[in-house]
């Protein structure tokens, strides 16, 4: 299982299969190309954005660059709003709506990573959205 998220650079295996990290200023990096080529044999799309703030150029850019690399092939789209410790009360729908449609989901979930809070959730959010079959690692 292959699971393309946007949210550090790099690549990873674990124990849920291969997962493809895209960071919106590293773009313009040449391991992004291979990251991107990854997204044909994703399971899973996660956009993690800083939920703290609104969307920014580096967030629109990896939207579009998503909509174009996995256009028409049905990838189930997760939104993950990290450090929700820092958001202010009044800018969440906001910031949620905007995420939201820029992202073109409706499922998120609002993490504060450094201390662990909603990890277990949006794991399970993730893993939800994975077919079932036989490990391929």
């Amino acid at each position: 299982v292959k699971v393309a998220l946007t949210e550090p650079f790099g690549v990873r295996l674990g124990a849920a299969g291969g997962a493809v990290f895209i960071q919106g200023r590293a773009l313009g990096y040449p391991g992004v190309e291979q990251a991107r080529s990854s997204l044909e044999a994703a399971d899973v799309i996660l956009f993690v954005g800083d939920g703290a703030h609104h969307p920014g150029a580096g967030d629109e850019e990896v939207a579009k660059m998503l909509d174009r690399d996995s256009q028409g092939r049905g990838i189930p789209r997760l939104l993950c709003l990290n450090k929700m410790d820092q958001l202010k009360a009044e800018d969440v729908e906001r910031n949620v709506q905007a995420f939201c449609k820029l992202v073109g989901t409706e499922e998120y979930m609002m993490t504060t990573a450094t201390r662990g809070h909603n990890v277990d959730r949006l794991v399970e959010m993730i893993v939800a959205k994975l077919p079932e079959r036989a490990p391929m690692y």
